[in-house]
């Protein structure tokens, strides 16, 4: 059985913290425990650092939630005494692994063996970079100026990231100038006679058929353009004659040609970027080689720190009685079987209580939303507020005031409350800037393998006329694992009624499709539509892709929420509603 812990400096420290978990009495309390310790892995799932299941700090018990692990520093376990090495890497702003050090380094003939190394902190210096870009200018008008400077966007050469500056114009270059069509202005003509009118001092009679033929250089010469550039080629009426303030008014367009031509401008300079806080790999080197392998074992002593975070989500004291030890004394004797009869057991307890600690901490979430309670059926209440019959006789859905600004408070990615009453599925939906960031992040920002409920990252939540829902498909049941319910339609005919809270406002969306896609499949993802009647065929071909007909009525303009989630490892489950 492989050893994990090698002997070495252990340091414990205890802290504590509390924060607001609902603005009414109940509060969480947070206790951290620290261990540096050095081992022979840095895996985490083979860490032991020792943590106990819970502690008791001054009379209130904290159950542990999660352990954090971080590699402090990576040495090699030394063989025998030798000349050392420190080689320092460029200075970086991402992350350090990214920058780990080469296991041997070449410098001369000498071959010199990684030994250890270690991240330290540094700066990187103020400095200058020069910057150029071309900018191609089309169809400019004839003595139109280009723009003196321009701000154009520069990767940092050191840090990689992007920064905008504005740049002065080095040279330009203009091609051969041509007529283009698109010239066009408005012309009213004021007189006491709807027939004629002066024009520059002359009088002009209005031919019903062409105004103004022959008078095209006047014309230009009153908006002020030279007929070098611009030029006249029709003069048409745009309404009929009509009296104001007493006079006769008429409304002309004229249209034609400009004088144009294409421009090749050069912007570049020099841009002063500041100083920037930055990290290094500082590695040490040995001309002695590292001691064979021994049973596979990498030869490297790991310093380790771990964090346990314990949370207390009442205050409660510790009871002592006998139901409670009995307790105690069958969850250790089951744990004991477990590591008797299966290597892996200890991996998968951790993921079925990473799943618990996830359920429990939307449960609380549901409390402190008000959402607890949706879905319960509130009869005499709705009568009297004479609300409409969802379910068909004299019962309704409870749909409560969801607290959306405290959510927003506690998550400023929050943007909506789903809710399928009867189902576990009563979460906050997040709207995140990236697909990616609440794959493994909770609500509340724990790292869970439940993740959160977020709405497509690339597309307004309900601006297009499909707003996409992901979510996780759980064995638990929890976030999306009830969806694969829907695949039975005695099932999907009894809850088709989805509800979603945004802005203050549940929106009431009823099933119409349930069907499996292939991972890759993109046609239940659109968003984009040009005209109602691509929605219209969107939906159509959606409700014929259905494992099972729906009786939703959907001749009315409505959108769709779609909701979607793996089903195994090759297809996706969609389940969509429509709201009318």
């Amino acid at each position: 059985m492989r050893q994990n812990m090698v002997p070495g400096l252990m340091i414990l420290a205890l802290s504590g913290c509390m924060a607001a978990w609902s603005p009414a009495a109940e509060r969480e309390h947070v206790r951290y425990v620290e261990k540096i310790y050095l081992a022979d892995t840095d895996e985490p799932e083979e860490q032991k650092p020792g943590f106990e299941e819970s502690i008791t700090v001054d009379g209130m018990v904290y159950d542990l939630e999660e352990i954090q692990y971080e590699v402090v520093e990576k040495r090699r376990k030394p063989s025998e005494s030798g000349n050392i090495r420190i080689e320092t890497s460029p200075p970086f702003t991402d992350e350090a692994a990214n920058h780990q050090p080469a296991q041997t380094l070449k410098v001369g003939r000498e071959t010199w063996y990684l030994e250890s190394w270690e991240v330290i902190d540094t700066i990187i210096d103020a400095r200058e970079q020069p910057v150029s870009d071309v900018i191609q200018y089309t169809s400019i008008a004839a003595g139109e100026t280009i723009p003196e400077a321009a701000v154009l966007t520069v990767s940092d050469m050191v840090t990689g990231n992007e920064v905008e500056v504005q740049v002065p114009l080095a040279s330009a270059s203009y091609g051969e100038e041509r007529w283009e069509p698109g010239f066009e202005f408005p012309v009213t003509i004021i007189n006491d006679d709807a027939q004629r009118f002066l024009l520059n001092g002359t009088e002009v009679e209005l031919d019903e058929e062409k105004p103004l033929r022959g008078y095209e250089e006047q014309l230009l010469e009153l908006i002020g353009v030279s007929g070098e550039n611009y030029r006249i080629t029709d003069i048409r009426w745009d309404g009929a004659p009509y009296l104001e303030n007493g006079h006769w008014c008429r409304k002309l367009r004229a249209m034609g040609d400009w004088k144009v031509t294409d421009c090749k401008a050069v912007y570049s300079g020099t841009v002063n970027l500041p100083e920037v806080k930055a990290k290094a790999v500082q590695a040490v080197y040995s001309d002695v080689p590292p001691a064979p392998a021994s049973e596979g074992k990498d030869q490297s002593i790991f310093t380790m720190k771990a964090v346990a975070a314990y949370s207390n989500a009442l205050e409660r004291r510790p009871s002592y009685d006998m139901k409670r030890c009995s307790e105690i004394v069958s969850a250790v004797l089951m744990a004991v079987c477990l590591a008797l009869t299966a290597g892996n057991a200890g991996i998968l307890m951790m993921k079925v209580r990473d799943d618990q600690k996830g359920a429990r901490e939307y449960q609380r979430l549901r409390a402190y939303a008000n959402t607890a309670n949706v879905g319960d059926i509130a009869e005499e209440e709705n009568r009297e507020n004479g609300k409409e019959n969802n379910k068909g006789d004299n019962k309704e859905y409870r749909l409560p005031a969801v607290d959306e600004e405290g959510l927003r408070q506690r998550n400023p990615d929050y943007a909506a409350w789903l809710a399928i009453p009867d189902t576990k599925i009563h979460y906050p939906v997040v709207w995140p800037e990236d697909n990616r960031k609440y794959l493994k992040r909770t609500f509340e920002g724990n790292q869970r393998a439940c993740g959160a409920l977020f709405f497509e990252s690339s597309v307004t939540p309900f601006a297009s006329f499909n707003t996409i829902i992901y979510g996780h498909n759980m064995r638990s049941g929890e976030m999306f694992g009830e969806l694969k319910k829907y695949l039975e339609p005695s099932y999907g005919r009894e809850h088709k009624d989805f509800y979603i809270c945004i802005q203050g406002e549940w929106r009431h969306y009823e099933l119409f499709a349930v069907y499996l896609v292939p991972n890759g499949e993109i046609a239940p993802y659109q968003s984009q539509f040009r005209s109602l009647e691509e929605v219209q065929d969107f939906a159509k071909s959606c409700k014929e892709n259905s494992l099972y007909a729906m009786d939703t009525e959907m001749e009315q303009p409505g959108d769709i929420l779609t909701l979607s989630t793996c089903s195994g490892s090759k297809e996706k489950l969609i389940v969509q509603g429509w709201n009318r």
